[in-house]
C-alpha cells in the first residue's frame, strides 16, 4: 500500500505561524491484518517522516487514530502550503487488502506572530 493525500493551508496561514499539526483518522481494513506506517511528508529533508507505525489492525473494525506531528511544523509545509500525508506498507506475498477511510482530517492551530 502507498497511498497519499494532500491538504492545503487555509489562505492567510503561513507555515511560520503553525502552533499545532494533528490528524484523526477513522479506517477499517476488509480482508487481512497489516501493518502500515503513517508518514508526512518533510519538503526541507525532501523525504518521508513516520509520525507512527500502526501494528496489526484487524479487519472489520474501525478504528480511529489521532496522531500529532512534531518538530519544526513549517518543514512539512510546501510554499504553496501544501501538507502530504502518506499510508505505507511493504506487503510480503501479496496477502489481498483493502482499506475503507471514513474520516481523515488535519486540524492544524496557528497562532499570530506581530
Amino acid at each position: 500500500m502507498d497511498s497519499t493525500f494532500v491538504f492545503t493551508l487555509p489562505a492567510g496561514v503561513s507555515p511560520e505561524e503553525l502552533a499545532s499539526m494533528d490528524f484523526t483518522m477513522t479506517y477499517c481494513f476488509d480482508y487481512n491484518p497489516i501493518v502500515f506506517d503513517f508518514r508526512i511528508y518533510n519538503y526541507s529533508a525532501s523525504n518521508w517522516n513516520t509520525v507512527k507505525s500502526i501494528a496489526y489492525v484487524l479487519p472489520g473494525d474501525y478504528t480511529t487514530e489521532d496522531l500529532s506531528v512534531e518538530g519544526n511544523l513549517s518543514d512539512y509545509v510546501s510554499s504553496d502550503g501544501k501538507v502530504k500525508i502518506n499510508l505505507y506498507s511493504v506487503v510480503y506475498g501479496a496477502p489481498v487488502f483493502e482499506i475503507s477511510i471514513d474520516v481523515l482530517r488535519l486540524r492544524i492551530g496557528a497562532v499570530t506572530i506581530e
